[in-house]
């Protein structure tokens, strides 16, 4: 049986590590939204991967990657909050509200995997359905695919 200092020792590490993700991801989710918004702007090399990644997923007027953009960000602002009150109740020693916050917690990580699989999933179907994509296009594809499924990768 794992004693209690261990597993709120495991539980500080787990947070601490989730509240620098999520703030990683949220805040890449704020400038993604920014340049979507033409609000920031950024010079690529013309041809360049990141030109390529932000003319593929950024230039649409489809608005479902923006879409997918905004719930990352919410859901990564409300993993940091509930990774902090975490850390608060287990310093704190509130008992009875730290169970209540890693059920909030596992909550969140399994609504971010399905968003992580859904989105996946639809960069799949893109992927497939372009017709004799190039080299680069392929690469961009894969990096997305891959960003999208980090949650199931880090989770």
């Amino acid at each position: 049986m794992y004693s209690q200092k261990l597993v709120r020792r495991f539980a500080i590490l787990a947070s601490t590590f989730a509240i620098i993700q999520s703030a990683i991801w949220f805040l890449g989710s704020l400038l993604v939204i920014l340049l979507f918004y033409d609000f920031l702007s950024l010079d690529f090399d013309d041809g360049s991967l990141p030109d390529l990644v932000f003319e593929l997923f950024m230039d649409q007027n489809d608005d479902t990657i923006i879409l997918f953009v905004y719930i990352y960000a919410v859901l990564s602002l409300v993993l940091c909050v509930i990774s902090s009150l975490i850390i608060n109740a287990i310093v704190a020693k509130y008992e009875t509200k730290i169970h209540k916050l890693y059920v909030s917690w596992a909550v969140n990580i399994i609504i971010l995997s399905v968003v992580d699989i859904v989105l996946t999933c639809f960069l799949g179907r893109d992927l497939y359905n372009q017709s004799q994509p190039s080299q680069d296009v392929i690469y961009a594809y894969t990096i997305a695919i891959l960003i999208s499924i980090r949650e199931l990768l880090f989770g």
